[in-house]
């Protein structure tokens, strides 16, 4: 188990962790400079992630913020990738936005360290022809038209009944079979 350095052996501290303070723990941070004084420590702030590799200052270095795809709650060990349904798009985030309507979010990727590969890759995708998308879409593409619906434009929230004359038999169809001959 990891545990706070020296400077941070405050009895509430040592109640937390129930042992002599050796190193910092991961999801904290040190509030001010120097190992000899106890100064205490904070949990990491909403936006930033502490992986308690070593005693920082704070929270706020570029290569510990929250990026974009990912959201880091209060004492945050590490980026945690935006929920499928959900996305964001911007950085030092707690929490992650539900996905608009007319769009499907996957799940947040985090596979590289580049803002704008991450924008890329975590912006909401228009919903696809054959398929709806409500809000908080999860699917890739969106949910497919049931049986009897068809929706032949993209980035829509609902299918439509399929006409009088015409079958839709399978699920995600994007147009109608005519079933007069």
């Amino acid at each position: 188990q990891q545990v706070p350095p020296r400077n941070l052996q405050r009895p509430e501290v040592l109640a937390e962790f129930g042992q002599p303070l050796q190193e910092l723990p991961a999801g904290y941070y040190c509030q001010t400079a120097g190992l000899t004084v106890s100064t205490g420590t904070g949990k990491c702030l909403e936006g930033f992630y502490c992986p308690g590799t070593s005693p920082q200052i704070s929270p706020a270095q570029e290569s510990q913020k929250c990026g974009v795809g990912a959201y880091c709650p209060l004492g945050s060990i590490a980026e945690i990738p935006c929920p499928a349904g959900t996305y964001n798009l911007n950085e030092y985030q707690k929490e992650c936005k539900p996905c608009p309507a007319g769009y499907y979010c996957l799940l947040g990727d985090l596979s590289s360290a580049d803002k704008a590969t991450r924008l890329t890759a975590n912006a909401p995708k228009l919903c696809k022809a054959g398929h709806k998308c409500p809000g908080s879409t999860s699917n890739e593409n969106g949910d497919p038209c049931d049986t009897g619906t068809y929706q032949p434009e993209t980035g829509r929230t609902k299918c439509l009944a399929c006409p009088p004359g015409y079958a839709c038999e399978t699920t995600g169809m994007d147009a109608v079979t005519n079933t007069e001959f």
